[in-house]
């Protein structure tokens, strides 16, 4: 004969049920809330484009007929002028951490 586990498991009752569901639905809206807020960077990054380009554009001129580029790798913002349908071989970019906002100035080929 198989020995009861009684004690082991017991019953969800309706109190339980109830708090652990507002328990749970609580977490996700503190989890969400912080992404959602159109003002602020996409969650997971601190830095918006707008923020990233206001301090790229005093250390990166742009020359007529380019556009800045911006883009959000591994912790770290690039900032670089392109021009379309123009092949170039070595440019400069400005690297932006997200982390600190520390800004430098790279050599891309």
């Amino acid at each position: 004969m198989a020995p009861k586990l009684r004690g082991w498991l017991p019953p969800l009752t309706h109190g339980v049920g109830m708090k652990l569901s507002t328990f749970i639905a609580c977490v996700g809206l503190v989890v969400t809330a912080g992404c959602t807020d159109a003002r602020q960077a996409v969650c997971g990054r601190r830095m918006t484009e707008a923020q990233v380009l206001a301090l790229a554009k005093p250390r990166l001129p742009l020359p007529t007929g380019e556009s800045y580029h911006v883009h959000f790798r591994e912790g770290t913002w690039e900032v670089s002028t392109e021009r379309e349908s123009v092949p170039v071989r070595c440019w400069r970019v400005i690297l932006i951490r997200d982390l600190d906002g520390k800004v430098e100035e790279a050599i891309r080929f």
